[in-house]
C-alpha cells in the first residue's frame, strides 16, 4: 500500500534531505544550495576538508539557514579522506554446483 505525502511528514509537509558530498567546490556550492533551498530541500554538505574553503562557505550558510547543515571531515585514514576513498569490490557469490564461472 502507498502512503500519500499527508500520511508522512509533518501535516503533509514531508521533510526533503539532500546530502552532498563536496570537496574544492567553492566556486559552485552557493549556487547548488540556492537551487535546492528554493524547493523547500534541506541540504546537508558533507566536505572532506577542501582546501579551497568549501566548508567555510557551508559553514557561514548554515549559521544563517537553519535548512543548511555541514559535516565538515578531517579525520584521514590512510592519507585519503573517506568521501573521496574508492570503494571496496563487490564480492561475488558462488552458486552451488558451479565452478570457474559456468
Amino acid at each position: 500500500m502507498m502512503r500519500t505525502t499527508k500520511e508522512i511528514g509533518n501535516a503533509g509537509n514531508p521533510r526533503v534531505l539532500a546530502t552532498l558530498p563536496t570537496y574544492n567546490e567553492a566556486d559552485n556550492i552557493d549556487a547548488l544550495i540556492d537551487a535546492l533551498r528554493a524547493q523547500e530541500v534541506e541540504v546537508l554538505v558533507a566536505d572532506d576538508d577542501s582546501p579551497d574553503g568549501t566548508w567555510r562557505l557551508v559553514e557561514k550558510r548554515a549559521a544563517a539557514d537553519p535548512g543548511v547543515h555541514l559535516l565538515h571531515r578531517t579525520q584521514k585514514k590512510d592519507g585519503v579522506t573517506p568521501a573521496r576513498k574508492p570503494l571496496p569490490a563487490p564480492r561475488t557469490r558462488s552458486r552451488p554446483g558451479r565452478r570457474n564461472g559456468r
